[in-house]
Formats: structure tokens, sequence, C-alpha cells
């Protein structure tokens, strides 16, 4: 029996190495069959169109994640150059949806695709940002319809005052700031925009009107500001765009004989197809840092002092990191995690350069200083050097609502914190002591990093904003350039020719990604402000809470 238990053991063995066997032959068979497939269908594909999936930087990898890299997305436009079959590149305007720094990025791989291939545009309807897309492309079409309209025009910002509300609800807001023109929380506390809120806006409204109109000059040979300043271009037609050279004619989908099933793909699936290899040792780092600072909140737009710690000891433990690209997108947020996660970067020990997306202000700028050269495109906010601490107060909600809250408490501190008494003098002055030793740290870090005095920098601290070419003329960046210009510039600075970037992304569960999604994903809501508030009161922030839209 023995004899035959060990056989039949034996048989069942082989049985099972002979299935495990046919499996991989036909997994190798099969991904052979694709690989096949694959070349055959890059080698037929001769046009490519472009539309944009939702697109972020920093990407969060969870079962559930249906967002796109817009470095991935960039890199799919470059695989175009490699294919010498692809011969017409479309972009899909209507489903292209760019932020002004992500067009900016955009504009070298565009320009050396214009060389080689033919580009073109196809839109229903443009307005000043759908019209930069589609300045993208060396022809621009409008679809063959009376339908089609363009709306170029100047630059405009509204934004919400919330105190009357709040005073009929029975909330009261405290703001107080270091720094006359940090206005971050001033639409909770006053009626109508400050003085010095509303000069720095109209300031950078009217920088960037202007890099649109010398945008267009450079594109089109066409001079519209005052046509457009007239506005000559809202609600006209196709007919009105091509006699004033914005466009290049008329066209539509079947014109350009597009057959998926013969010589067309989409980008990404394009993309896909192309497989680049890079066999370099040297590795260059990049950490994406987008949205709010604050020690808690969603895993996807916001920047925690944890996940940061999490990417920092991922590319400490890569053996031959050479240098960090930190990618910023952040208004700024909690002073305390900024200088948390300023610390920790310092001790990655090895050059940083910083590469500034939409906006760098604040703790977004704060958390910089840690590089050796800031880089910022045309287009970036940054600034905002100063200190703002909020401390809202419900006595009188609870009074509206007919509620008495009752609080137990031994010793004075614990009454200075009563959220439902108004803020006393004494607390007053202890917020605005701290908020003064937080800002002197603040300064100290850009004084360092920028090696400037403090009378300078006081000249262009106090909470200004700046738009980029400002930003370096006044000497809180170095240069003008998009992430790719960055990387060039530390690999020089690095003295390597070949290298590799090494994306770093968080990863979280498939349930967790479930928890972080929330009715505010999905409409638009007030709770968010009011939510920072609440997370962050008494406690000194470097942070910009006005988006300016351009």
């Amino acid at each position: 029996m023995i004899l035959s238990a060990v056989i039949q053991a034996i048989i069942i063995a082989l049985i099972l190495i002979l299935v495990i066997l046919v499996i991989s032959l036909i997994i190798k068979a099969k991904i052979k069959k694709e690989k096949d497939e694959s070349s055959l269908k890059l080698k037929n594909i001769k046009k490519v169109i472009v539309t944009t999936p939702e697109l972020v930087e920093d990407v969060v990898i969870s079962g559930i994640t249906n967002k796109t890299s817009f470095f991935d997305f960039k890199n799919a436009i470059k695989k175009i150059l490699e294919v010498n079959t692809v011969e017409e590149v479309i972009l899909d305007i209507d489903k292209m949806e760019l932020n002004s720094i992500q067009i900016d990025e955009l504009k070298n791989v565009f320009r050396e695709l214009n060389k080689k291939k033919k580009v073109i545009a196809l839109a229903s309807g443009l307005d000043n940002n759908k019209y930069r897309i589609a300045m993208l492309a060396d022809k621009i079409y409008m679809y063959n319809s009376l339908n089609s309209s363009m709306v170029l025009k100047g630059y405009s910002n509204s934004y919400i005052y919330f105190k009357n509300l709040f005073d009929k609800l029975g909330l009261k807001v405290k703001v107080l700031h270091i720094g006359d023109y940090k206005s971050a929380g001033e639409n909770f506390h006053k009626e109508e925009m400050s003085e010095e809120q509303r000069s720095s806006i109209t300031r950078i409204l009217d920088k960037v009107l202007n890099n649109f109109i010398l945008e267009i000059k450079e594109r089109r040979n066409i001079d519209i500001k005052d046509k457009l300043l007239n506005g000559d271009f809202v609600l006209v037609n196709h007919k009105v765009a091509q006699e004033n050279g914005l466009i290049d004619g008329i066209s539509n989908f079947d014109k350009l004989e597009i057959d998926y099933s013969k010589d067309t793909d989409d980008l990404l699936s394009f993309a896909k197809k192309v497989k680049l290899k890079n066999k370099s040792k040297n590795i260059i780092g990049v950490i994406c840092a987008e949205g709010n600072i604050s020690s808690s909140g969603k895993a996807e737009g916001t920047i925690k002092y944890d996940d940061m710690l999490e990417k920092i000891e991922e590319l400490q433990e890569i053996d031959n990191l050479k240098g960090v690209i930190l990618r910023i997108n952040s208004p700024g947020g909690s002073a305390l995690e900024s200088e948390r996660i300023y610390k920790e970067l310092k001790n990655l020990g090895v050059p940083i350069f910083v590469s500034m997306s939409s906006v760098a202000a604040s703790g977004g700028y704060y958390i910089s200083t840690v590089s050796k050269k800031v880089f910022l495109n045309p287009s970036t906010i940054t600034g905002s050097i100063g200190v703002v601490s909020m401390y809202p107060t419900f006595d009188e909600i609870a009074k509206k609502l007919f509620v008495n809250v009752e609080t137990v408490s031994s010793g004075k501190a614990t009454e200075l914190f009563d959220l439902k008494q108004p803020l006393s003098e004494e607390l007053r002055e202890k917020l605005i002591n701290s908020m003064k030793d937080v800002y002197t740290e603040f300064k100290k870090h850009v004084m360092t990093a920028r090696v400037m005095t403090e009378n300078r920098l006081e000249e262009i601290a106090q909470g200004k904003i700046w738009l980029g070419e400002e930003a370096v003329e006044i000497g809180l960046a170095d240069k003008i350039g998009g992430f790719d210009d960055t990387v060039d510039a530390l690999a020089k600075y690095l003295d390597i020719k070949d290298y590799k970037l090494y994306f770093t992304n968080r990863k979280i569960s498939m349930l967790e990604g479930i928890k972080g999604i929330s009715p505010l994903d999905i409409s638009m809501n007030i709770n968010k402000e009011i939510e920072m508030i609440l997370k962050n009161t008494y406690q000194p922030m470097y942070y910009m809470n006005i988006k300016i839209d351009i």
C-alpha cells in the first residue's frame, strides 16, 4: 500500500508539472501573439487622435483609480515622434481639458511634433483656454456649422464672500494675518474684497491677458489686442474667426477620413504599443506634491507628512539615486506639516531641483526652499510668504438653535480655546506671537535658500503673490522652464548624460480608495473651505485660499 501511495503521489506530481508546463506555453504563446499583433497594428497606424482623460500630477494608485498622470500623457505625445509611420496628429479640442500650466508644458513637445508630422486641431467651440490648446497644432479648424462659436475675451475671476451668510447663521470667523497682502480667509470675515487682494489679482490677470495676446501674435502672426479688448471676438462664428486669421478653415471628422479599423488610433492606446527601452542605471527620482498641505484628508488632493515620508523612504532605498525633482502644485496649508516635510526632504542627501506647477504659494513655496534651483512656468502663481490663523466661534449658532452648551474645565488654559466664546484679547496676543515666530522661521528658510537680506525679503513677502516671470525677476525663482527643463538642468548639474526617471506614487487599497470618495467630490461645496478652518483652528498656516483661474 505504501508503494502504491508513493506511485500515486508521483503520478499526481507529474500531472501537475505537465499542467503547469502547458499553461506556461499557452501564456508564452499568447504574449508572443499579442506582441506580434501589437507590432502589426503599430505599423499600420498613420493617424493618432488626441483627447485627454482626467489628468493629475500626483497619481494615487488604487484598484478604482481612473485618473492618468499628466507626465504619462506627455510621454505618450513624445512617443509619436518615435514612430515614422504616423503621418498625422489630430487634436479633438472638444474632448481635451488642459490647464494653463499643462499647455505651457506641452509647447516644446508640439514644437518638435509640428516639424515632423501634420498636426491639426478641430473644435466646435473655442474659448481662451481651448484656443491655447488648439494653438499647439500647426493648423486650426472649426466645425462646418454656424453653431460653432468662438469666445475670446479678457480674464476675470469671481469670489464668494460669506460674512453676511455666516452672520445669518450665527458663525463668526476671526482671521489674523502676518503680512498686509496675506488675504487668505478674508472671504470668511469681510463683506467685500480688500484693496490689497483686488490689486494683486488685477495685476496677475492683466499679465496673463498680455501673455495670451503675445502668444497669439507669435503663433498666428496677428495682433488682436484692440479687437479682443473691445469684445469683437465674443460669440462669433467660424467665418469671423477665419476672416481675422484666428483659424485656418472649416472641417469635420468625415473630411479627415478617420478609420479606427484601418489606420487610426487613440493616443493612449497608441502609446501602449510603443515600447521604448532605457537601460540607464542613473536614477532621478520624482516626488509630486499636489494639493493642500494638511495632517489629514483624502489620499488624493492632499499633501500629508506621512505620505511624503513614504515617498522619500522609497527613494532612499534606490542604490543609484543621483538627484530628485520635487514637483509642487500647492497653495500651502498647515505650517507645522510644511516644516516637517521640509526637514524630511532635507535629509534625502541628494541634490533637489524644484519644478513648480500651477501654484506653489505659501506652504507650497516654503517646501520649495529645500532645493538648489527653482524652475516655474510663465503662468505659475507663487510667493504668498506670510502667515494666517483662523478662529471660528459658534455661540450665536447655538443660540439660534436653542442649544445651551455647558463646559466643565479645570484651569484657565482650557477656557482660552472655548469656541463658544469670542476671541479674547489674551488669546489673540498669544496667537499673534506664535504667528510671528512662524513667520520668522518662514523668512529664515527663504533668506537662506535665495541668498537674500531680510529687508529685501520684506519688500516681496507680506503675503504678496507673483506670476512666473515676476518671481524670477525678484529672486524667488531661478528660471522660467517646465518639468523637462528642470530635469535637463538637474542632469547637467549632476554631469550625467543618461538617466531614468523614477516617479513615486502612493499606493492604497481599493477599500481605502472607496473611503476617499465622498459627495464633495461629485458636487462643488463650500464645506471644503469650512473644513479647512475647523481642522486648523488656532494653528498658524502658510495658506493661500484664493484660486486664480487662468
